[in-house]
């Protein structure tokens, strides 16, 4: 049995089922994209690690191929402007020297000038008296006289700078007190090294040449209470009182007795206290009857 496709009842589907096909897929095609939910999301962003075709579309290279191609085509300008120069009309700040300063230089400039024309005035005269030494050799050498050597010009000032600067020092009352305290400062440190100290221990710490035997034991402060309730300052003296028995020197000093420190130094929570001396007083009580 032969088909005759050229028939209207087989020619007609073979003719619309393209358009059937098209139109169903243009209609499947508008439910299967779903809305995207804009609203944003409570937590971590999924999107971050996201980036840019341009970013995917590139190789991977190594640090230094891309700090090469970072900087392959910069011209090496900065972004940050240059702060322009100050100009101001007064002619004061466009040097770095006081008024005392600069005389002292024009006054070292004029010396040297001087000094190079006193030079050159004298290598003339050296020549001219050459000249005649060769005219008159027959001169005996016992007959000449050596020359008066010059002296420096800059030499000169520099001495008569320091006698003006003594001068002006010495009519400086400031640098008069200022003397007077280092003066005084000077000969009570001259007297504090003069003064013999005596080493301070414990009356009943033996010998460290006696004791050959017993091991050494750890060396305590001396023990001693502020006999006085008072707020202590810098200078201010507070009266202390012995709780055991002390030698300073050969001197046995008893347990009991007072003794007077001056408030040095403060530091790390704690009251430095200098004793200095420790005067005996004795005194003798007369009856009148």
């Amino acid at each position: 049995m032969k088909i005759n496709f050229k028939q209207p009842k087989y020619i007609a589907p073979l003719v619309l089922l393209p358009f059937f096909c098209l139109f169903y897929y243009a209609w499947q095609s508008s439910f299967d994209s779903p809305e995207q939910d804009i609203t944003p999301k409570v937590g971590l962003n999924a999107n971050v690690g996201n980036v840019s075709s341009d970013v995917r579309k590139r190789q991977l290279s190594d640090k230094l191929d891309a700090f090469r191609n970072t900087y392959k085509e910069a011209d090496g300008l900065s972004a940050v402007a240059v702060l322009p120069k100050e100009s101001t009309s007064n002619p004061a700040y466009h040097n770095d020297y006081s008024d005392q300063q600069k005389k002292v230089l024009d006054s070292i400039a004029a010396k040297a000038k001087l000094h190079e024309t006193t030079m050159a005035g004298m290598n003339s005269e050296r020549q001219l008296a050459k000249i005649v030494a060769a005219r008159t050799y027959s001169t005996p050498k016992s007959q000449s006289v050596a020359e008066p050597r010059d002296k420096d010009p800059i030499e000169i000032f520099k001495q008569q700078m320091a006698v003006m600067d003594s001068i002006n020092k010495a009519n400086d009352p400031s640098y008069k007190a200022e003397k007077q305290k280092r003066d005084v400062a000077d000969k009570i440190a001259k007297e504090k090294a003069s003064q013999f100290k005596f080493s301070v221990v414990k009356a009943d710490q033996p010998s460290a040449d006696f004791n050959t035997v017993l091991p050494e034991k750890r060396k305590d402060f001396i023990s001693a209470v502020i006999d006085e309730n008072i707020t202590g300052y810098a200078g201010s003296r507070l009266r202390l009182k012995l709780l055991e028995d002390i030698k300073a020197g050969d001197i046995v000093i008893a347990k009991g007795t007072y003794l007077f420190a001056q408030i040095s130094g403060f530091s790390e929570q704690r009251v430095t206290l200098s004793i200095s001396s420790i005067f005996a007083f004795r005194s003798n009580i007369f009856i009148h009857e």
